[in-house]
């Protein structure tokens, strides 16, 4: 049964080292895909924050060219239209408003510009950011696989120590069992002889009086 057992062991410490490579690639590889994850969550937030950040532009944008240029090019119009009807001694007074509602005009234009400019910068901060994130996934998705294939590396290693490893513990129970019973058959032959020595006295004077 030692011999078995000590055969099994052999075998069993042979397999052993066999799994430090899977083992420490497995775990490199899933640290590496945490970290990708992450990496990922991070671009996703900064994705959500720049098409955020778009979409306000935009509306600012959208609402100076359809809002507020209407409303200054309408005023303008109108006090343009109105000082064509009245008499030129009157028009002079008009012609103060109709300056003011052309400057209004050119401060809503120059805020137009200034709205498009920050808009097409949110656009190029959203582009990037879109191409982050495809990056990260990428990344993500290659190290998942990676990942996978180091699991199932570790698994088939595994499945061979495994093997030995129950064969080596079955020989080792059965080897303790015979040890086990060697040595209560030791202490059982032990006390068998204190007790032979503690009754020869007495047999020897019964049966040599």
């Amino acid at each position: 049964a030692e011999k078995t057992e000590a055969a099994a062991k052999v075998l069993r410490d042979a397999e052993l080292p066999k799994l430090e490579a899977p083992k420490a690639t497995a775990k490199n590889k899933a640290e590496l895909h945490n970290k990708t994850v992450n990496d990922l969550n991070k671009a996703l937030r900064e994705q959500e924050a720049s098409c955020t950040r778009d979409s306000q532009a935009f509306v600012a944008y959208n609402t100076a060219i359809h809002s507020r240029r209407y409303e200054a090019l309408k005023s303008l119009a109108q006090l343009q239209i109105e000082s064509m009807n009245l008499k030129p001694d009157e028009r002079k007074k008009n012609a103060k408003k109709i300056e003011q509602a052309a400057n209004q005009l050119k401060n809503v234009n120059q805020d137009i510009q200034r709205l498009e400019q920050t808009h097409l910068a949110a656009q190029t901060q959203t582009l990037a950011s879109d191409m982050k994130e495809t990056t990260a996934r990428q990344a993500e998705n290659e190290a998942w696989k990676e990942r996978t294939e180091a699991q199932t590396l570790l698994k088939a290693a595994m499945e061979v120590f495994n093997a030995v490893e129950q064969n080596y513990q079955a020989a080792k129970f059965t080897a303790d069992q015979i040890r086990n019973e060697i040595s209560r058959s030791k202490r059982d032959s032990e006390m068998a002889k204190g007790k032979i020595g503690i009754l020869a006295p007495s047999l020897q004077t019964t049966f040599h009086p």
